[in-house]
């Protein structure tokens, strides 16, 4: 059987937006949108690291999950420090429009709170997390 490469050249830094119901204001790489369930769960985790921090999945109520998953396969088929960053600024970018879209004002500020929290966290902390989800990104 051939085996298939999930990452095509450049396509970390090219984003589109969500294709499912209910993320379609949503960031991620081509690549992301097109993992079966499969894949998204062997390689995305939710919030939290896999083997570390285990921190809720949801601010306030709302279900953040798709915006940690995204960042999780960013952190998976990035190379350099610049791929980290770049994937640090899109998981704010993520969270703060899915809270925007997804909440009233009062929720709103709570949740924003919490979600700039969780990406100081991720900056200061997520180095081991981005080395340590390097592993090939093909499957047979």
């Amino acid at each position: 059987m051939e085996t298939k490469p999930l990452l095509n050249s450049g396509d970390l830094r090219l984003v589109e937006l969500g294709q499912s119901a209910g993320w379609l204001h949503l960031l991620a790489p081509p690549s992301f949108w097109q993992l079966t369930h499969v894949q998204c769960t062997q390689y995305c985790n939710g919030c939290g690291s896999r083997e570390g921090v285990d921190v809720p999945d949801t601010f306030y109520g709302l279900n953040m999950t798709e915006c940690c998953n995204i960042h999780d396969w960013m952190y998976q088929i990035g190379k350099t420090k610049e791929d980290r960053l770049f994937a640090d600024m899109i998981f704010l970018q993520n969270l703060l429009m899915h809270i925007e879209v997804k909440s009233n004002r009062f929720m709103q500020y709570l949740r924003s709170y919490r979600a700039v929290t969780y990406w100081k966290v991720v900056r200061q902390h997520g180095e081991s997390a981005f080395s340590q989800a390097k592993s090939p990104c093909t499957f047979h």
